[in-house]
């Protein structure tokens, strides 16, 4: 519920928010092509996105889905090379805004970071307050060469995908140097700046002279990076469950662990008020013997992350 205020709050009355700095993403891109994206076919949308994929609980499709539509808009694969070879995003968007109140775009910038955000508008809909769906449009899209903006691989069968976790193991580097020997070349295009470049395509597709934006968890720091880099085509932004720039990504893969045993012993206080385990030093021990069996025995749960 407080989150459904702040929204309410921030969209609809409050001034963009503040974003961190990123100029270590953006020296990592070339400068944007001065390419006119085509105007966007829409059309219904396909199905067989998952719920899991774009980072949310698995759930039905909402009623509100029924109405989404997608398409799609052709992208340089480098930004610097604006005849080069191109690539897909595709784009989804659920048209609810009142013409009389309506303020423009709200983009849903996709977490993961990688996560698919077609099916975004949809599923947030049911979330959002009546206030913010009657003053904006809202629009996603699958990352470039997520999803369905011609997706790539890197040869990983699905049950295998396990293998790709970061936690410390036997094999862990040899494995990581099969994965990456066998990855699509176009990878190499897929910084946060190449994204966030895709973004201002997709703005400009739309006809909008400025988006506002509402990133979670990784989408935070794909929204910083987008206001960085367009601070000009900016509304509003709202941004919940930021990274640290600077550790972005593998420094906050690496603080994973000291942040879970900061956090432990109110989990292990929580499972010894509700019965779970006798005593902290129980559920500790608990803990590292189911870690020690999953190591040895993985187990993979129905529509459920690696």
């Amino acid at each position: 519920m407080r989150l459904l205020l702040i929204l309410t709050l921030l969209l609809t009355a409050l001034p963009t928010t503040a974003t961190a700095t990123v100029s270590a993403a953006m020296a990592a891109s070339p400068a944007t092509t001065t390419s006119t994206p085509t105007e966007i076919q829409w059309r219904a949308c396909p199905g067989g996105t998952r719920a899991a994929d774009a980072g949310l609980t698995p759930t039905a499709r909402s009623p509100a889905a029924q109405g989404q539509q997608c398409g799609q808009i052709r992208a340089p694969l480098d930004h610097g090379k604006a005849n080069g070879p191109a690539i897909t995003i595709a784009v989804s968007r659920l048209t609810v805004a009142d013409p009389a109140v309506r303020r423009g775009v709200l983009l849903i910038v996709p977490g993961g970071p990688g996560g698919a955000g077609l099916d975004l508008p949809g599923l947030l809909a049911t979330l959002m307050p009546p206030e913010v769906l009657a003053r904006y449009d809202l629009v996603s899209f699958d990352p470039r060469l997520v999803g369905r903006s011609t997706p790539v691989t890197c040869g990983i069968p699905e049950s295998r995908l396990i293998d790709i976790e970061p936690w410390p193991r036997p094999g862990l580097a040899a494995s990581m140097d099969r994965i990456a020997a066998g990855c699509d070349p176009r990878l190499a295009h897929t910084s946060s700046a190449d994204i966030a470049r895709d973004m201002d395509l997709v703005r400009r597709a739309l006809g909008e002279e400025r988006l506002s934006l509402l990133g979670y968890s990784a989408g935070t720091y794909l929204s910083a990076v987008y206001q960085s880099l367009f601070p000009d085509r900016v509304d509003r932004a709202l941004l919940d469950s930021g990274g640290d720039p600077a550790l972005v990504w593998r420094g906050i893969v690496r603080a994973w662990g000291a942040a879970t045993e900061a956090r432990f012993p109110d989990f292990a206080a929580y499972g010894t008020r509700t019965g779970l385990v006798a005593s902290p030093a129980e559920a500790r021990a608990l803990y590292f013997t189911l870690a020690a069996r999953l190591d040895a025995r993985p187990v993979t749960l129905p529509m459920a992350m690696p």
